[in-house]
């Protein structure tokens, strides 16, 4: 169980991370590329995300639109899953196994693995199986001049993979190292009663 725990709670953590990167505008601004308007572009195109304002239709071709609205639904559907599975993990913890310091270890050893899978992966691999996988359409096979594929080249979804990779292993540690440290709680005292 402390396996399955670990996996699960460091899932949740990429999971909440993906969320902070989809809705971060200082991120968009940052890493998206030149482009005329772009701060009302992409103002328009989170605010679409968050269900607060309707796509402008100025910006994007129907396509891309398609494209646009595929998009927010996985972000919804991921974000849902991240709520869903976060109740499962607590349920779990409180009724089959209480000892989250072990769960916190596990989570540090899982992010570890993934770290170095993410690191020797080839991300363009990974980014087109990303799009085949998630899409049941051609719709984000756009034209270079369109105005998604200038606003967010490969290098923008590169930037933000790596932000949700290291943020998460980040988190991830420090639970690990909090779970070692209380689990090792009474030896720590011994040593420092000693000293």
């Amino acid at each position: 169980m402390k396996y399955l725990l670990g996996f699960i709670l460091f899932f949740i953590i990429v999971l909440f991370n993906f969320r902070i990167i989809a809705y971060d505008i200082d991120f968009y601004e940052k890493e998206s590329g030149n482009l005329e308007n772009k701060k009302e572009i992409l103002s328009n195109l989170l605010n679409y995300f968050k269900d607060e304002e309707e796509i402008n239709n100025n910006y994007y071709s129907e396509k891309e639109k398609l494209h646009l609205f595929d998009v927010k639904k996985i972000i919804d559907r991921t974000i849902y899953f991240s709520y869903i599975l976060s109740m499962v993990f607590i349920l779990l913890m409180t009724k089959f196994y209480r000892n989250f310091e072990k769960v916190f270890i596990y989570c540090g050893i899982f992010a570890g693995i993934f770290l170095a899978i993410a690191f020797f992966s080839d991300f363009n691999s990974l980014f087109y199986l990303f799009h085949v996988v998630s899409f049941d359409n051609n719709y984000w096979m756009l034209n270079e001049e369109s105005t998604l594929i200038r606003l967010f080249p490969e290098e923008f979804f590169y930037m933000a993979f790596k932000k949700i990779i290291f943020r998460s292993f980040f988190a991830s540690f420090i639970l690990s190292c909090i779970g070692f440290l209380y689990l090792h709680r009474e030896n720590i005292r011994k040593v420092f009663k000693e000293a």
